[in-house]
């Protein structure tokens, strides 16, 4: 929990969903100024999860308390989103003098707080606030990887064809370093950028099992195969119809649980769809794949992200 002080800025926080134990690091200040305990708790006003904070003895000696460590009841939410509460501040008691009824001696908030699914994973030990603000809204209610990558990979597709452009070759991923940043401030990417940015975002909620899987090598410009009508993300009308126009040296995807999870494009003009756990040798690979080479690559995970 960030510190907190009048007017101050109050820094975001995130838990664990169903995390059951949280401190609070506090310090309190008295106008008056005295030498002995005070008993302090605090109540919540308003907000969802998570409770107020225990009641506990806080010496004093003079203006300022000791710093103390306080316990905040309730249980964290067990599901993805981001929420907020506010804290009303109570003195139940002076010295030896438990009060008959309860002094409200200030107010904090609005505390808003990030629940994940666990803590988040290399290469985001350390989560982006902005990158969090986007994916606990768009798996807000989940609780498991599965059910918010699905939530991810839809809602990435459709986000950033507002912002982005797919342009081939045009990539910030360069094998297992993804320049998160460096998409943010473009306005175009690839596949390669698509799916790591799937991948990365998981990662920070507290997945541990979404990786990426190339479809041929994009070392070797012999290998390439020909593919289907598609609508990449950002643009508005579907590639050639004439299918052996198109081709790609590689492609990648992100993979989960053996199913295919395609961020990048929609799939099959008379129906389209975006790719969500589907086998890669079934429906996939009969409504994307043309002719060529279709060469299958072990997965991998992003080791570093800037």
């Amino acid at each position: 929990m960030p510190e907190w002080e009048p007017g101050s800025y109050n820094e975001k926080i995130a838990y664990n969903k169903n995390q059951t134990y949280r401190k609070i690091k506090v310090q309190f200040y008295s106008s008056n100024g005295f030498t002995c305990d005070a008993k302090i708790r605090a109540s919540k006003t308003s907000g969802a999860g998570l409770g107020g904070v225990q009641s506990m003895w806080v010496p004093f000696n003079g203006h300022y308390s000791d710093e103390v460590v306080m316990t905040i009841s309730g249980s964290v939410p067990g599901t993805i989103g981001k929420r907020y509460f506010d804290w009303s501040w109570k003195l139940l008691g002076l010295g030896d003098q438990i009060y008959e009824e309860e002094f409200t001696i200030g107010t904090s908030g609005r505390h808003y707080y990030y629940t994940l699914l666990a803590g988040p994973l290399s290469p985001t030990f350390e989560p982006w606030t902005d990158v969090l603000e986007l994916v606990c809204s768009w798996a807000s209610g989940k609780s498991n990887e599965a059910d918010a990558l699905v939530e991810i990979t839809e809602n990435a597709y459709s986000h950033y064809s507002e912002t982005h452009e797919y342009t081939p070759l045009h990539s910030h991923s360069y094998y297992q370093t993804f320049n998160l940043t460096g998409f943010l401030d473009d306005d175009c990417g690839d596949c390669s950028d698509m799916s790591a940015l799937v991948h990365i975002y998981t990662y920070t909620l507290g997945g541990s099992n979404t990786a990426v899987r190339w479809i041929d090598d994009p070392d070797d410009e012999e290998e390439e195969f020909y593919y289907k009508p598609v609508l990449p993300f950002g643009w508005s009308v579907w590639t050639d119809d004439d299918p052996g126009l198109d081709k790609w040296n590689f492609h990648q995807v992100v993979w989960y649980n053996n199913g295919v999870y395609d961020p990048t494009a929609k799939l099959k003009k008379s129906n389209p769809r975006l790719v969500i756990d589907e086998s890669i040798n079934g429906s996939y690979k009969t409504d994307l794949f043309y002719s060529g080479d279709w060469v299958l690559y072990s997965i991998f995970f992003y080791t570093g992200v800037y």
